[in-house]
């Protein structure tokens, strides 16, 4: 089983933020017996955000997109996706209700802009975002596995330990172990 990892953002292409996300990812992955093959970076360009899709979906079986979910006109993933996989975007009630309870428990006035953040490609699943807004959500498009969660590092860390990990884990049946070793050696070059 191989995996890409696609980390969205322009603000992770001009040097000023490092894209911990993938690291982290790449990690879970291994400890759950996915191999990542490829890593991309792309910036909020949907066009860009399209083509990486598309070419990841030809080239590897898990997709996992970080970032691009939020309530502003340059968080363009879902849209992407959505159109990749030939879908439409649908409001998801539950996720709509997920989104309006977070401004509601911190005592906030609900902004509609957040809506948006509860559009999700026809037939996707939700993942709950324990720590924050933006919930992702994960689809299964002719064999193909695609998760899109949210680029705040703390977020997505919570939303994959608590929910993507075990899909994953069910979907491909954690049979597969990749394990590493590291070796030290004293008076020898590489």
């Amino acid at each position: 089983m191989r995996a890409e990892i696609i980390a969205t953002g322009s603000e992770l292409l001009t040097g000023g933020v490092t894209d911990t996300n993938s690291l982290f990812l790449a990690e879970e992955l291994l400890d759950i017996g996915i191999e990542t093959a490829f890593k991309t970076v792309v910036g909020d360009n949907d066009k860009d955000m399209e083509e990486a899709l598309r070419c990841a979906v030809a080239r590897v079986d898990v997709i996992l997109v970080t970032g691009g979910i939020g309530p502003t006109e340059d968080d363009m993933t879902r849209k992407a996706v959505a159109r990749v996989l030939k879908k439409r975007l649908v409001l998801s009630d539950d996720a709509l209700k997920a989104v309006k309870a977070v401004f509601s428990a911190k005592g906030k006035e609900y902004p509609g802009a957040n809506d948006r953040q509860a559009l999700i490609p026809a037939g996707a699943r939700l993942l709950k975002n324990p720590v924050g807004v933006a919930p992702g959500f994960y689809c299964v498009e002719e064999g193909k596995f695609i998760a899109v969660m949210p680029g705040v590092p703390v977020e997505m860390r919570a939303m994959f330990r608590e929910g993507l990990r075990q899909v994953l884990s069910e979907h491909f049946g954690g049979n597969a172990v990749i394990r590493r070793k590291v070796l030290h050696t004293c008076g020898l070059s590489e």
